[in-house]
């Protein structure tokens, strides 16, 4: 079945979950050691895009003692020839940025080299800053031999860098395991120019058709000597298959009598694809579902349709927002996504249920009941770095819900959603409401007080209390004395608890919460967003 996995990507690939060999295309998509921190955007109606942003992941490299482990595990491997290169990088560029970097880089390339079928395929795609190493570590692991393109994307339009040429161009390494590789070739349509000055011919059912010469005097190889229309000539194409385009209606006679081939421009699939590509822009408009680093989906349903099949199984490592998953499954290609945040995985889900309604998948690593919810909240407060995973998920859990961006004090907001209150001459009007989310053992009443002091702080017109205990008899009654609101015509309790298994198993919080504003989805008219309810 295919799978949406959370975890460290190195780790998955070292685990029996995805077994050696089992892969038939491989895409990844890693960091680009950019030394920016990059944000998902979220569309909110008070368009207010300080407050709309949260922290998707952090794209600074610097060595430390993770990062000598790693390196030491690449010279514990029984194949030194990537400890060999990696130890070169080290000695002309010490410990640095970099150097951490290519080390986490490699050992997951050569994990993943593992789970590549020996006729599979991998792209890679980087950027200019770490292209000429990437190359040389993929050489080193997959083997130069099996290098096919450096393909350069054109990912936007031109810049006006300071100091520099405008940097508007990605790199992706291209890898075939095999000769026996998967390979569809890919074509780009013609342009209009070019169809006017080749296609000067119109056929007598009006089909333009070029010249394609049948004359061979200039062939190395030689030809066919027999007479045809009166002129005994050196052809290339024996007397039978010059009869057979004849019958067809396939030849065209110059003024002389020489006959030439009539190739129609129907029959043509266009310019076969090079390696520089510029026919694919970044995502904008509709399809922009605010992740930073999101790539156009045209550009993985080429990559999947060139070294692919259906019902082939795609990999992407560092999944992201999901667009290579989307790609897959709509070209009708087994899948498996991997990402490090549930921050990540929760929009690949909504992603995929917007766009395929009827997909089925399996979660591994994401919680689907109360004791691995619990050890989710185990892992996050004993891992700083992700100490927000938990409320990420259970954000999740609830569409619409979108992540505080604000670290640290967060005033009592761990999220933020929507509410259609109405409709007047210039729209709808929406109206704010916020999700406290409690992870602890021990849960009161004051937990409702507090929120509710957080929404009159944060003007804030409805709250959700989500917690991983069971809410309290005694919490649900306070709640239901904070009074109703009225949306859409309809009233409903102004502050609401839910518990984590109650949401696990289905039961949402009674709030018509619009996705409108979340992010972006192609698949979802904006009107079907503004009016989903949960019930």
């Amino acid at each position: 079945m295919n799978q949406l996995i959370f975890g460290d990507n190195l780790n998955v690939l070292k685990s029996k979950i995805i077994k050696d060999e089992s892969i038939d295309l491989i895409y990844l998509d890693p960091p680009f050691n950019s030394k920016k921190v990059y944000n998902i955007l979220y569309k909110t109606p008070d368009k207010d895009k300080e407050n709309s942003q949260v922290e998707a992941f952090l794209d600074t490299w610097s060595w430390g003692d993770d990062d000598e482990k790693v390196f030491e595990e690449v010279g514990r491997l029984e194949d030194k020839s990537l400890y060999t290169c990696l130890r070169s990088f080290r000695d002309i560029m010490g410990e640095s940025d970099m150097m951490a970097y290519l080390t986490n880089m490699s050992i997951r390339i050569y994990f993943l080299n593992k789970k590549l079928k020996k006729d599979g395929s991998m792209y890679l795609h980087c950027d200019p800053t770490a292209s000429h190493y990437l190359k040389m570590v993929m050489d080193t692991i997959i083997g130069n031999k099996n290098f096919r393109n450096e393909i350069i994307w054109e990912r936007s339009h031109p810049h006006n860098d300071a100091k520099r040429y405008g940097n508007n161009t990605d790199r992706i390494l291209f890898y075939a395991k095999s000769n026996k590789s998967t390979w569809n070739k890919q074509f780009t349509p013609l342009g209009e120019d070019y169809i006017k000055s080749h296609y000067k011919h119109t056929d007598d059912d009006g089909r333009k058709y070029r010249l394609g010469p049948l004359d061979a005097k200039s062939l190395s190889g030689g030809g066919y000597e027999y007479e045809w229309n009166n002129r005994y000539h050196l052809w290339r194409v024996p007397k039978k298959e010059m009869e057979k385009l004849h019958k067809e209606k396939k030849l065209h006679y110059t003024s002389k009598g020489l006959a030439n081939r009539k190739l129609f421009l129907d029959e043509r699939d266009g310019i076969p694809l090079q390696s520089l590509w510029k026919d694919i822009h970044f995502v904008q408009g509709s399809e922009d579902l605010g992740y930073p680093t999101q790539k156009p989906i045209k550009l993985l349903e080429r990559i999947i349709n060139a070294s692919s099949k259906e019902n082939d199984l795609v990999l992407d490592p560092f999944c992201g927002c999901g667009t290579t998953i989307h790609a897959a499954e709509k070209l009708k290609r087994n899948w498996i996504g991997i990402d490090i945040t549930h921050l990540a995985t929760g929009l690949v889900k909504k992603r995929l249920i917007n766009s395929f309604p009827k997909v089925k998948f399996k979660s591994n690593g994401i919680p689907t009941n109360l004791s691995s919810a619990i050890k989710l909240r185990d892992f996050s407060e004993k891992n700083p770095k992700l100490y927000y995973e938990f409320q990420y998920w259970a954000n999740s859990l609830i569409p619409g819900v979108r992540n505080n961006p604000v670290k640290g004090s967060d005033n009592g907001v761990d999220g933020t959603y929507w509410v259609i209150e109405g409709k007047d001459n210039k729209g709808y009007i929406y109206k704010k409401g916020i999700v406290s989310i409690k992870s602890g053992k021990n849960v009161s009443v004051t937990m409702v007080d507090e929120l509710y002091g957080a929404m009159k702080k944060n003007n804030a017109f409805s709250g959700i209390l989500v917690t991983l205990e069971k809410p309290k008899s005694t919490m649900i009654q306070a709640a239901a004395k904070m009074g109703l609101f009225k949306a859409l015509g309809k009233n409903y309790q102004k502050v609401q608890c839910i518990s984590i298994e109650e949401l696990l198993n289905g039961v949402m919080p009674k709030i018509p919460i619009t996705l409108a504003f979340e992010t972006a989805d192609t698949s979802v008219s904006e009107l079907q967003q503004s009016l989903f309810e949960i019930n």
